[in-house]
């Protein structure tokens, strides 16, 4: 999602989101489906950092909006992060002098791009969330969901009566 991160609805201008609306492109709606995530299990191989990405990427907000496609691509990029990351260098001696030395691993820059672009299509980041137009909330202390979906609903009830 390439393109500067917008700002959040609430810092928006009136008058700013009533012109883009007009361009916006009409969304397209399917159904959603249940997802299984017993299919899809964090191996018990990688590396902590890999083990805590996947599992900060399935408790986070945007996880809601997962389906298993989501899951395949996250298992995917956890796999090759962790697996380029476990690669090792080698030591080599220098011929003049016959001291050992440590060469690190030669990392490809597209592999690295590629893993991060796969996670970054994840919206596992504030900018992508906003870039994608999904904002998540902090959630009101002792609220349900209900109450703040009927809260919203209420205000804009009574913005449209004051409009009138």
């Amino acid at each position: 999602m390439p393109g500067p991160i917008p700002m959040r609805s609430d810092q928006l201008s009136r008058k700013h989101n009533r012109q883009s609306k007009d361009r916006r492109p009409d969304i397209k709606r399917g159904e959603l489906r249940p997802v299984d995530q017993d299919m899809f299990q964090p191996d018990p191989d990688w590396l902590d950092f890999v083990r805590n990405l996947w599992a900060a990427a399935l408790s986070s907000g945007q996880a809601g909006y997962y389906q298993n496609s989501d899951l395949a691509i996250l298992w995917i990029a956890c796999n090759e992060l962790d697996q380029m990351l476990r690669e090792k260098g080698e030591y080599r001696v220098n011929r003049d002098t016959g001291e050992r030395y440590y060469v690190p691993p030669r990392r490809a820059a597209m592999h690295i791009k590629t893993v991060m672009d796969m996670l970054s299509s994840l919206l596992l980041t504030e900018g992508e969330r906003r870039r994608a137009r999904l904002e998540l909330d902090a959630p009101h202390e002792g609220e349900t969901k209900d109450q703040r979906v009927k809260a919203k609903v209420a205000s804009m009830q009574e913005h449209l009566r004051k409009k009138a």
